[in-house]
Order: C-alpha cells, then structure tokens, then sequence
C-alpha cells in the first residue's frame, strides 16, 4: 500500500517536500491549479525533473541516517 511518507518529507505540518528534493509541495499544487488546469493539454513545462536514479540515491542516503539516528 502507498504512503505519503514513502514520497514526501513532513518537515512541519506546514512544511511538506517532495522527498529528496527541497521542492515544497505548494509549489507543485500550485503549477497544477493554476496553469496545468487553464490549459487544454497538461504539460510538464516549468516543473523540475528528477531522475529516478537521483531520487533512489537520496532516498537510500536518508534511510541510512533514519536507522543510524534511531528515528
């Protein structure tokens, strides 16, 4: 089963990020309310992107340091 924690970080309760990134989550509903949704095709222009490889790196990194800080 999908977690949100297994995609975004809870930095505070308003403070949530993409996962791996410092991106916050307002600046992706934003993209996607304001522009993706006024236009008759959704694009992906503007928007970061993220390698997959890039994000399984982080991840891995931040696991690590979750298990050596007992958290």
């Amino acid at each position: 089963m999908m977690q949100l924690e297994d995609y975004f970080n809870f930095l505070t309760p308003n403070d949530i990020r993409l996962k791996g990134t410092r991106i916050g989550i307002e600046t992706i509903l934003y993209d996607y309310i304001y522009k993706v949704s006024q236009t008759s095709k959704p694009t992906r222009k503007g928007l970061p992107t993220i390698s997959h490889q890039r994000k399984s790196e982080k991840l891995q990194k931040s696991t690590i340091k979750a298990v050596r800080t007992g958290l």
